[in-house]
């Protein structure tokens, strides 16, 4: 790396380009990257949060592999997110059954097809052709799946992010799984517009065509703070591997705060019993009719109830996706976790204290940071 990019790389995090080690200067260029393949750092932006000279190199290794060394493109081609998203089997087959219904004799364009399962299923399903975008190295995996399922040739794949792309012609069905935790911090509503406008033909059908997006408040007091999990785990690597990890549990440590007050896609296994609130919706969106720019983004405000007298110390955002008028995804906190998590955010100001019936009003918005939209939720007045 040439000694002006590594300048700017540091002048962005705003640490001192001044690193004496390889592996602490591998860390801050890890943590470049991750701030690109994830829409914002992820730790305090200031040297004092840069790992000592011993930083673990297997873990400093291990990030900076490969997979990661372009940005956003290395991010998604990561093997261990599309192992995740296969292993998603309700999600996976709920897709399955959509594509098989309106897929026969269409153009399908798969928009972000990643390892191409989705491709596979409108071929199988008897696509008449399919266009498989992707911007990542992932594309390389899905050549080869089309190869091995015997639809290569019903397959053409696109290269590069969906808005410089343009597709020989315009599909009958587009379909995209474009979600996280925060159902709108994959840009679903950018990427979603530009290919309505200039890929989908007259009457073309969106896959998925609604999404509703719900909030509950829950007591998620009990236990140790996603910190203190994170640093207790930290602590136990050194028996488990034999390495010396302070400087990672020290990192950790540093960025307490910034740990506990972040957005977190919950490892819980369920919330059913948590939850405190009902349910308030705070968007409904319809991809096929809506314009998903800056109405969809608009402030939206929700009224909780309290179920039962209690404490609500955060939200929980959950969503249903409908695939087509039949057939929907959701992440309720009353089933079994999907891969896609839980979004939860801890209430500012502190924990809300309420009886039956007394209602939390909460404030809703969609935030542009550092290109990536990101929901945000506050309790109102």
């Amino acid at each position: 790396m040439s000694d002006a990019k590594w300048n700017g790389i540091a002048k962005s995090l705003r640490v001192n380009s001044n690193v004496a080690s390889p592996s602490r200067k591998r860390y801050v260029i890890t943590r470049y990257q991750r701030r690109r393949a994830f829409g914002g750092d992820q730790t305090e932006a200031s040297e004092k949060c840069l790992p000592t000279e011993d930083v673990v190199e297997v873990w400093v290794s291990e990030l900076s592999a490969p997979v990661y060394s372009a940005g956003i493109t290395g991010f998604y081609a990561h093997p261990m997110l599309h192992h995740l998203f296969l292993r998603a089997a309700p999600r996976t087959l709920a897709y399955r059954e959509a594509i098989f219904l309106h897929a026969k004799d269409s153009v399908v364009l798969d928009l972000g097809c990643g390892t191409g399962i989705l491709s596979i299923f409108a071929a199988q399903a008897g696509a008449r052709l399919i266009f498989a975008l992707e911007e990542s190295s992932a594309i390389d995996v899905a050549e080869e799946m089309f190869a091995a399922n015997g639809c290569a040739e019903r397959v053409e794949t696109l290269r590069g992010r969906s808005t410089s792309v343009v597709p020989p012609e315009r599909a009958d069905l587009i379909v995209f799984e474009l979600f996280g935790d925060d159902p709108f911090d994959h840009n679903v509503l950018a990427y979603v517009a530009d290919a309505k406008r200039r890929m989908l033909a007259p009457g073309g059908r969106l896959m998925p065509n609604r999404i509703e997006v719900f909030a509950v408040g829950i007591d998620d007091s009990e236990g140790p703070s996603t910190a203190d999990r994170w640093i207790e785990e930290a602590r136990g690597f050194g028996e488990r591997y034999g390495v010396d990890f302070s400087a990672h549990v020290a990192m950790l440590e540093a960025n307490r705060r910034v740990i506990d007050a972040s957005r977190v896609a919950s490892a819980r296994e369920t919330y059913a019993d948590r939850v405190r609130t009902d349910a308030g919706k705070l968007w409904d969106v319809q991809f096929e009719t809506d314009d998903l720019g800056a109405s969809v983004k608009e402030r939206r405000r929700a009224i909780l109830r309290f179920a039962r007298d209690g404490v609500v110390d955060s939200i929980l955002i959950w969503f249903r996706l409908h695939l087509d008028e039949r057939i929907s995804i959701t992440t309720s906190p009353y089933l079994d976790r999907t891969s896609w998590g839980w979004h939860v955010q801890r209430l500012a100001g502190g924990p809300r204290f309420g009886k039956a019936g007394d209602a939390l009003a909460l404030d809703a918005h969609i935030e542009e940071v550092d290109g990536r939209d990101h929901l945000r939720v506050t309790a109102g007045e």
